[in-house]
């Protein structure tokens, strides 16, 4: 009967060493089923951040750009530049040239505006005629100090129309906004 006892032993230690086995095959798929899951959760983590940072980049510029059209439309209404008629009467989108001249020399050195309109840059063009006085001329410009931090300028044009009272003439133009921003 000792032998019966050393099989029956044998049979125990069989069938604790099949256990054995099956609990290591588990605790190999559940390490394989974490490190699936991590691998998952990490990539997601990458897609999610790479995707909200191109939606805030979309979300500046959309900012940006609101910024550049509120801007014109305070340029193109600045009563220190519309032509008038009679003196009372607003001419849409038109400059005064003898305004334009006085805005361009009051403003160089008024702070009053650098506080009114920081960061802006004004340009006018007259288009036609062609003129030597109003070619790309810078009217305003407040620009910081954005060469070493990636800043650049945003524009946005609008065509005007220059009125000339000395001639009483009229000319076509441009005039030029823009925003400078930093990144």
């Amino acid at each position: 009967m000792a032998w019966l006892h050393s099989y029956g032993d044998a049979r125990r230690m069989a069938r604790a060493q099949a256990q054995e086995k099956r609990a290591q095959i588990k605790m190999v798929e559940s390490i394989l089923v974490m490190i699936i899951f991590f691998f998952l959760l990490v990539f997601g983590l990458i897609f999610y951040t790479k995707y909200s940072g191109l939606s805030g980049n979309k979300k500046q510029s959309e900012n940006l750009d609101l910024v550049v059209m509120e801007n014109v439309q305070r340029v193109q209404y600045m009563s220190e530049l519309q032509c008038t008629k009679d003196g009372r009467e607003v001419i849409a989108d038109c400059f005064d040239v003898l305004k334009l001249k006085a805005f361009r020399d009051l403003a160089e050195n008024n702070s009053r505006y650098a506080k009114l309109y920081p960061n802006l840059m004004i340009e006018v063009t007259q288009i036609y005629p062609p003129s030597t006085e109003f070619n790309k001329t810078i009217m305003y410009n407040n620009m910081p100090n954005i060469t070493n931090k990636g800043g650049g300028v945003e524009t946005s044009s609008i065509h005007i129309t220059l009125y000339d009272p000395v001639t009483d003439k009229y000319a076509f133009g441009l005039a030029t906004v823009g925003v400078y921003y930093l990144r």
